[in-house]
């Protein structure tokens, strides 16, 4: 949220704000490091210290809307008469249609056959639908400047160990 108030670019840059509280962001990290610098003596060798974010960092000056994505390329159906402007995100979802959808900022799951309740995605040809999927993403290209709109997916099968099938052995993240 006050990343913006960093990069100048940022479609939400405020100048004057970024003089009042620009420097907020490294003021934070200033404090973590303190912390950490506290808890860590505290961390005997049989103690597995983690520090991790919920999302990346760097600058966000657009958005990409995947479930539209997905709509507009034909993996996600709507039924008949649905307006897509409910409050419920999947309300107007035609199930039966629908091979692919996404959930929160960075997930994209596959409606498998015998997993969701109106699954129709054949397990055997879920592999091929996410790298069909994954490419389609990579291909994507900001019409604005031309730039690479998402630069690195993984699929949970390549990316997880052990039993993939209890993290969604078909589903992909994109960052």
């Amino acid at each position: 949220m006050m990343w913006r108030l960093t990069d100048p670019q940022h479609p939400a840059y405020d100048a004057a704000l970024a003089a009042q509280y620009g420097s907020s962001l490294e003021e934070f990290y200033g404090q973590i490091d303190q912390v950490l610098g506290e808890v860590m003596p505290k961390v005997d060798e049989n103690t597995t210290l983690l520090v991790l974010s919920d999302h990346g960092f760097a600058p966000f000056r657009r958005s990409f809307n995947l479930n539209t994505w997905l709509l507009n390329n034909g993996y996600v159906a709507r039924k008949a008469g649905a307006s897509g402007d409910s409050s419920e995100p999947f309300a107007g979802v035609d199930w039966s249609r629908t091979r692919v959808y996404g959930l929160g900022i960075n997930g994209l799951y596959l409606n498998v056959t015998g997993r969701e309740r109106e699954g129709i995605v054949d397990p055997a040809q879920a592999d091929a639908l996410l790298r069909e999927i994954r490419q389609k993403l990579l291909d994507i290209r900001d019409p604005k400047d031309g730039s690479q709109v998402i630069t690195r997916i993984d699929l949970a099968s390549e990316v997880y160990q052990g039993s993939v099938r209890a993290l969604g052995s078909r589903c992909a993240h994109w960052v």
